[in-house]
């Protein structure tokens, strides 16, 4: 949870800045502020449990973010070096549990679906372009 709330603080301040270029609406960085906040509470709600229970974890809220950034960044480090491992399976290592392959076909499937949603959105949102650059262009005022 605090790797997913790092990659909303990020994607946040993303929004922001296209909001300041008046691209989004102001419901987009609020909205996304709102998901980014529930998420890092609920994240720190849940290691407190843990941290009640077992005995570590983070002190405050401030170091559970700053080792969410550092856990996103070790995420997305070791990614590339663990994807054949998983990919091939009994290749390069036997996968440990049973039910590590179904995920990552699920994983898999759900980035093959979002590769395909970003193409159709570049896809439309380029014609819409050209549309509204052809509607000014044949406009009578002009």
């Amino acid at each position: 949870m605090s790797c997913a709330g790092a990659f909303l603080i990020i994607a946040t301040a993303y929004g922001l800045i296209e909001w300041r270029r008046e691209r989004l609406s102001p419901l987009h960085p609020l909205g996304a502020g709102i998901v980014t906040t529930l998420t890092i509470l609920l994240g720190y709600w849940a290691e407190g449990q843990v941290r009640g229970q077992m005995g570590y974890g983070t002190s405050n809220i401030l170091t559970f973010i700053i080792g969410g950034f550092l856990g996103l960044v070790l995420s997305l480090t070791l990614l590339l070096t663990v994807l054949p491992y998983l990919i091939l399976g009994g290749g390069l290592g036997e996968l440990y549990q049973p039910y590590d392959r179904p995920l990552l076909a699920a994983w898999l499937i759900s980035l093959a679906v979002s590769a395909v949603l970003l193409a159709v959105y570049a896809k439309t949102r380029r014609g819409l372009r050209n549309r509204v650059a052809e509607s000014f262009k044949n406009h009578p005022d002009r």
